[in-house]
């Protein structure tokens, strides 16, 4: 997970979640393409979530496996659907999403 954050984020540390857009051919693209070319397609990209990582948060946070791994899962497809944390407003939106989704998956 350490060398994917690194080539795909230029972060030289692990993770516990990527998203990777299925963007089209080119790294060059701006929203509004990104956000046609999801509209066009059924497959929105891939979700990495690292098992090393689930295990530690599971222990450190006492929460089972598969409760992490569904909220790091929603996590991803968020990202895949055009959300960040990057700013404290947008930090908030995300999270009040997730957890509505959280809430709401189907057990």
């Amino acid at each position: 997970m350490q060398i994917f954050n690194s080539q795909f984020r230029g972060i030289d540390e692990t993770t516990d979640v990527l998203a990777f857009p299925d963007f089209f051919e080119s790294n060059e693209y701006d929203k509004n393409d990104i956000l046609e070319n999801l509209r066009d397609k059924n497959f929105l990209g891939d979700v990495i979530i690292s098992t090393d990582e689930v295990l530690r948060l599971s222990f450190e946070e006492k929460k089972s496996t598969d409760d992490l791994i569904d909220e790091l899962f929603l996590h991803g497809i968020l990202h895949l659907h055009d959300y960040d944390h990057q700013s404290n407003k947008d930090r908030v939106r995300m999270r009040e999403v997730e957890r509505k989704l959280y809430r709401n998956r189907p057990n």
